[in-house]
């Protein structure tokens, strides 16, 4: 399977539950079998200063959307599902710019 950095996919964060979520490891790792997500939410608003919005459409995703980039997690490849779409380059950044704050890089 060929994920990428800014993929949407099917990710099972709880053993019963598979949640949308978007891949934030390097694409400089491709031979790795982890990688790193944040999970994604149509509702959860908790921690603005943290959660990034990201629109329906290309993403994959049926309505706007919040990146929960305090959730951080690693799930090896087994884990992980369908590519269901794709962030756009601003969106990324915007991710880039709460991780760096939310683990103060």
């Amino acid at each position: 399977m060929e994920v990428k950095r800014g993929d949407v996919v099917w990710a099972e964060i709880f053993k019963d539950k598979p949640r949308r979520c978007v891949v934030v490891r390097s694409s400089r790792f491709q031979t790795s079998e982890n990688y790193t997500v944040c999970p994604i939410s149509s509702s959860d608003k908790h921690f603005d200063l943290v959660r990034v919005d990201v629109a329906p459409g290309v993403s994959g995703l049926e309505v706007r959307s919040v990146v929960e980039t305090d959730r951080l997690q690693t799930l090896p490849v087994a884990r992980l599902g369908k590519v269901v779409g794709r962030l756009t380059v601003a969106e990324m950044e915007a991710i880039d710019r709460s991780l760096r704050l939310w683990l103060d890089l």
